[in-house]
């Protein structure tokens, strides 16, 4: 998820972590039987990819040398390899676990790892590449997250997404200089030491979840600034003994250890990129690393981005793209959560399978849904408004409202309420030159020409790896093989589809007016 914001390799790093024991992992953490690498993987393949993933294996040619890539998302982790190319040659992914008690809601860093363990494998034999093939690993996430360890790796506190933390969060934010992610990592540890001081007294590392995996790969605690403190360092007030070196996305971090390659079954050596926000993953595996070039995530939420050299004082205004520029843009809180929520509350459960036939069943409704409407505000609203209150809503509905017209409003209530920042964000930044298309989200083809046709612009997709991709890149400049990001995103993008549907944007010019006016109504209370 983004919000608003306000070298070289390393050869040594102050975060050196004890000899490690006997056992085959990153260091000596659990007593034996306890360590995820023992437990059986609970996940299936899920999320919104095809258990069946493709593969250039098929073939009988020499396989290329590849790049690992983990992007530790909201909802799942996805594990792929990517050529030398960019082309995906294999990619897998298990949904998280969520536990709840209360108000409180949070996940398993444990659980993250043991998901590595079992998905990097079988991506590997998918795609028929052996330890040695693999140039180098990188990792993405999502922004906020906070994972707490000891001096051993041991975790202290469990990253959760509740908002317990929200006092101190506030008080984080009033320092200068004080991005919003570092203002959440730091409240998080505030709200620890109030909590329980003697459990916090041992914190050795307050890591971002990407970082958890880095650490998790090296041994040693390494961020971007966009992930952390952006691009002006942590501020005086922060304890930097704790946190992880901020450092550029296309760095290498350290090299994989002896431990987590047994794990995992790679090289040990091998060198592991710092890596990035999901973000900026996102725009380079797009190829929008540049002005006028968007980006237009489809995950669980749905983030419009472009990157610009020099902000204007109104923009939205994410965090640094490498040194030299700015991500500006505009977040449409759970879109894709929406979509989720419906396969599991008015689908048959089943996920990608269930969440594929619906739309199919939605294709074959009209446009405007036989008068069915939906608000889409499942968390609020975050842009172009701040409504943190909305909630969603279906309207129009009668006795003869069916499943696929409540699926097809749906599909639309979100494309209306992303071309509300899309418009956003072209004032701010201009007209794109082009829109590419990112996240699990691409693979439904009615969502996508339905917001090319709201949106009145031709979309490029390629497939759901554009986050892993976009890592890929940034270990092909880490290790030399590309010279800079910017070129890494343009030599390593694969052909692309344009979706581009003229003859409906007339029709949906009028729909998106009577939803914006239902928007309006229901936000004023006059609906009725």
């Amino acid at each position: 998820m983004d919000v608003p914001q306000g070298t070289g390799p390393s050869l040594q790093s102050p975060h050196r972590i004890p000899a490690p024991g006997p056992r085959l992992r990153p260091r000596p953490r659990h007593p034996a039987g306890t360590h995820p690498a023992d437990d059986p993987v609970r996940h299936p393949i899920a999320g919104s990819l095809p258990s069946s993933v493709s593969t250039l294996a098929d073939s009988a040619q020499t396989l290329p040398k590849a790049y690992l890539t983990f992007d530790l998302g909201t909802t799942r982790l996805k594990v792929a390899a990517f050529d030398e190319r960019g082309a995906c040659l294999a990619q897998a992914a298990a949904r998280h676990d969520e536990f709840r008690e209360g108000t409180r809601t949070w996940q398993c860093a444990e659980n993250w790892w043991r998901d590595c363990l079992a998905l990097a494998p079988r991506v590997l034999r998918t795609a028929d590449l052996r330890p040695e093939d693999i140039l180098a690993v990188g990792v993405a996430g999502r922004g906020g997250a906070g994972v707490f360890l000891d001096a051993n790796g041991r975790t202290l506190a469990e990253p959760w997404s509740d908002d317990r933390h929200v006092d101190a969060m506030r008080e984080r934010l009033s320092e200068r200089g004080m991005s919003r992610y570092a203002a959440a990592l730091l409240a998080k540890l505030d709200w620890l030491r109030a909590d329980d001081p003697a459990a916090a007294s041992r914190i050795r590392y307050a890591l971002f979840a990407k970082d958890y995996l880095v650490y998790q790969f090296t041994g040693l605690a390494a961020t971007d600034h966009a992930s952390g403190p952006d691009i002006q360092g942590w501020t005086p007030n922060s304890p930097v003994n704790l946190l992880p070196e901020a450092r550029l996305p296309w760095e290498v971090a350290g090299d994989l250890s002896h431990f987590a390659a047994a794990a995992l079954g790679l090289r040990e050596g091998t060198p592991v990129a710092v890596g990035a926000h999901d973000g900026i993953a996102a725009n380079i595996g797009a190829g929008a690393t540049l002005p006028h070039q968007y980006a237009l995530t489809l995950g669980t939420h749905a983030v419009v981005r472009t990157v610009v050299r020099q902000p204007s004082a109104d923009s939205r205004r994410f965090y640094a793209f490498g040194s030299d520029r700015h991500v500006i843009g505009g977040n449409a809180l759970a879109a894709g959560r929406s979509l989720d929520w419906f396969v599991d509350t008015l689908g048959d459960g089943g996920g990608v399978e269930t969440l594929q036939r619906l739309s199919r069943e939605a294709n074959a409704v009209p446009p405007g849904a036989r008068g069915a409407g939906c608000l889409p505000f499942l968390a609020g609203e975050a842009a172009p408004e701040r409504q943190p209150q909305a909630r969603a809503t279906f309207t129009g509905l009668s006795a003869h409202t069916t499943r696929a017209e409540l699926f097809r409003a749906t599909l639309e209530g979100t494309a209306f309420a992303i071309a509300d920042i899309v418009d956003e964000v072209v004032g701010w930044c201009g007209e794109p030159e082009r829109i590419g298309l990112t996240g699990s989200g691409v693979q439904l083809t009615p969502w996508v020409r339905i917001l090319s046709a709201v949106l009145r612009r031709p979309l490029e997709t390629t497939d759901a790896a554009s986050e892993g991709r976009g890592i890929a890149m940034c270990c092909a400049v880490a290790i030399g093989a590309m010279p800079d990001i910017d070129t890494a995103a343009r030599s390593m993008l694969p052909p692309t589809t344009t979706v581009h549907l003229p003859e409906l944007e007339t029709v949906y010019r009028g729909l998106r007016a009577n939803w914006m006016d239902l928007k309006h109504r229901v936000g004023s209370g006059t609906l009725g």
